[in-house]
């Protein structure tokens, strides 16, 4: 159950910010992470100076990532989130989210789409393509949708390509970098470069043909590791009115984030219930005392 109910938080907060991804998700914050190379190293740490060298390689695949996420105001992206622990081979998770980020003028439009290998649903938070402030949440298998207003407004600071922005920024001016070489991730080839900011690493895969981050490696509480994987992207598309409308078969209902939260809950209990009494059905599938035919 404590799988479940983490997966359910990360959700019920991303709801209450009126389905602003976590993206935790780009995963661009600098953290530990023990990982092996995954190409050659083309550089070694024998820094000495206050002032490390920089690996000038390096610095110019994030500096045309930078240009070309300052250049982004839509877009699409379909990624995986898979965290886990090597102390715990159980607390293994994967989140699935496909996003659809608009800015026009002053509104923000903003579609999520994000379920789990924990959950048997998907949840919709989108916003309300006629009142922007308002923001629509469903659940796949359901007949109503809850129209409520978000306790926080999304802003153009918490687009997932701003944020990721912000942090390639900060590690550009007092990161460390190393150029590790390239690497092909979900038909993308890249180039795979290592940031180092105080005393923590993380590890980064650009698409060399738009620079967009398509793979990232973080760590964080211990041992526990974070790998974040681009499966599909667009940059600068039209806008789709479409996407930010409820099926039409839809009931529409008023209400606000404790409905939401509500909604999710009660959703988590009823997948959990049906996935132990799969696990339990397995098991007594499995065990060969309940064989009935052990002679034919």
């Amino acid at each position: 159950m404590k799988h479940l109910l983490s997966t359910s938080a990360t959700i019920l907060a991303f709801a209450a910010l009126a389905a602003c991804s976590n993206d935790n998700n780009g995963g661009t914050d600098s953290a530990t992470t023990n990982q092996s190379d995954a190409t050659n190293n083309s550089s070694t740490d024998n820094n000495t100076g206050s002032q490390p060298e920089q690996d000038e390689e390096a610095i110019e695949v994030l500096e045309q990532a930078i240009a070309t996420y300052s250049d982004i105001d839509s877009a699409y992206r379909e990624l995986n989130i898979d965290t886990s622990s090597d102390s715990d081979e159980e607390q293994s998770t994967t989140m699935f989210e496909k996003t659809w980020t608009f800015v026009d003028r002053n509104d923000i439009f903003h579609r999520t789409e994000t379920s789990s290998n924990e959950m048997d649903f998907t949840t919709y938070q989108l916003t309300d393509i006629d009142e922007p402030e308002y923001s629509f949440h469903y659940i796949s298998g359901e007949d109503e949708a809850i129209r409520y207003e978000p306790e926080a407004q999304i802003t153009e600071d918490t687009l997932w390509f701003n944020m990721d922005l912000g942090s390639f920024e900060a590690i550009l001016e007092s990161g460390t970098l190393r150029y590790l070489g390239e690497d092909e991730v979900n038909g993308y080839t890249t180039h795979v470069i290592e940031s180092e900011t105080d005393g923590s690493t993380a590890r980064h895969w650009f698409d060399q043909d738009s620079y967009v981050e398509i793979r990232s490696e973080t760590a964080s509480f211990g041992d526990e590791l974070t790998v974040t994987e681009v499966i599909a992207f667009a940059l600068n598309i039209d806008m789709d009115e479409a996407l930010f409308s409820p099926p039409g078969h839809m009931e529409i209902i008023d209400g606000d984030v404790d409905d939401v939260t509500s909604n999710i809950t009660d959703r988590d209990e009823e997948s959990q219930d049906n996935m132990d009494e799969n696990d339990s059905n397995t098991d007594s599938f499995n065990d060969p005392s309940n064989n009935e035919d052990d002679d034919f």
